[in-house]
């Protein structure tokens, strides 16, 4: 993998690492728990983020072979969504399919969370210096972007979402 995209994936597993073991000492219950109906349980949370990580790799499996791929460039939204996450502010998710539904069991959402880390890491093995900045990546919001600016976002996207657990945590 490119050392810059190594470094961000380092990032982004080791926090995930942190993340895993911080949860794995609460009790099923203080998991699934929702503080109230329009809040997210730290389930829905974890499984979220998953999701997230999944549609990145998937959206880049559409745009493979799709001859406007090449005519696609990186916008300048990613700032603006980037800056949306690192300031907490509330949004709701830019895609139906990354509404999470809760009904996953932990351990088996730890076990899809090792598999989609696994095949983003396979992705990113396949960026060479000649396709560094092909577009990997489109976002509902921030547009077309290479693996780079999707490891960025993935890293202020798992952040915000780190709050929002210490957040429940505090709360519970």
């Amino acid at each position: 993998m490119l050392a810059e995209l190594q470094s961000r994936f380092d990032q982004l597993e080791d926090r995930r690492r942190s993340l895993v073991s911080m949860l794995g000492s609460l009790k099923n219950d203080q998991i699934t728990r929702k503080l109230d109906q329009d809040r997210w349980s730290l389930l829905q949370v974890i499984q979220h983020i998953i999701l997230g990580e999944r549609g990145a790799r998937l959206s880049e499996r559409e745009l493979r072979d799709n001859p406007i791929r090449g005519q696609l460039k990186p916008g300048k939204l990613i700032e603006v969504v980037r800056d949306i996450l690192d300031r907490d502010v509330p949004v709701g998710v830019p895609d139906p399919s990354l509404e999470p539904d809760g009904n996953t069991p932990f351990p088996d959402l730890l076990e899809q969370w090792d598999k989609e880390r696994q095949l983003l890491m396979d992705l990113l093995d396949t960026v060479t210096p000649e396709t560094r900045e092909t577009v990997m990546f489109s976002h509902p919001a921030a547009g077309p972007m290479p693996a780079r600016e999707l490891l960025d976002l993935a890293l202020s996207h798992f952040d915000y979402h780190q709050r929002q657990i210490e957040k429940l945590l505090a709360e519970s």
